[in-house]
């Protein structure tokens, strides 16, 4: 097995989640094998259990894991091997543009989240409600702002049931990462989190009409002050 090496960086999900990535990406954690446990993980990496959780709970949403409830985690088992390529962090790619980022985002969310008000489980319902729940533990600090915010969207995606979606979510992650702190700067936090709660909210309530509007909204928000600080 590959080693895993104790974490001693200040962000300690990011690193975790490279670790289990990378595994994955190698091929030692193969599709359709079960991963060590929370609690094996726990003490193979050397930090808490939050973390553990926050790492696994960012690769659900990204469609590379799938929880089976009973059984434990498992490697997605329909991603074909040269998709994990896509996975590596794009940092040879020019920074996006930030309109044109949002501009797709809009296009996309908003049916996606409609899929997730008819399709997440109960689980998925309880992780956006955590999320949500630290998004708000935040306040300023940008970098966990948004790595919540990026959370919240992934696991709607995981919600939606629908492999297109999540592949494409999981490509464009690294993009949105590069583009959020300049849009969370623009926009602040709490426009975002106010959007989050309807929108968890019509999931919650299997509302799709209203979590597609309320997706939309946040995203066109988020858009227009974007534009108006390009336009200054």
């Amino acid at each position: 097995m590959s080693p895993i090496n104790k974490i001693s960086k200040l962000k300690i999900s990011e690193e975790v989640l490279e670790q289990m990535k990378n595994n994955i990406i190698s091929g030692e954690w193969p599709p359709g094998q079960k991963i060590p446990g929370e609690m094996d993980l726990v003490s193979l990496f050397g930090v808490s259990r939050i973390s553990v959780r926050q790492a696994i709970h960012q690769l659900v949403g990204m469609g590379i894991l799938t929880i089976k409830r009973g059984e434990g985690t498992f490697v997605t088992e329909s991603m074909p091997t040269q998709y994990f390529n896509v996975l590596v962090p794009y940092l040879m790619i020019e920074k996006p543009n930030i309109v044109d980022v949002f501009e797709y985002r809009r296009m996309l969310e908003g049916k996606a989240a409609a899929l997730a008000a008819e399709r997440a489980t109960a689980e998925e319902i309880d992780m956006l409600e955590d999320i949500y729940n630290k998004l708000g533990e935040c306040q300023n600090d940008y970098d966990e702002c948004i790595r919540y915010d990026l959370l919240f969207h992934t696991v709607i995606a995981s919600a939606t049931k629908n492999p297109v979606v999540v592949k494409i979510t999981s490509i464009l992650y690294d993009l949105l990462k590069s583009t959020m702190r300049e849009a969370i700067e623009v926009v602040g936090a709490e426009q975002g989190r106010y959007y989050h709660l309807k929108v968890l909210e019509a999931i919650k309530n299997r509302d799709p009409v209203s979590a597609e509007t309320h997706m939309f909204k946040h995203v066109s928000s988020s858009l227009d002050s974007v534009k108006k600080s390009k336009n200054k």
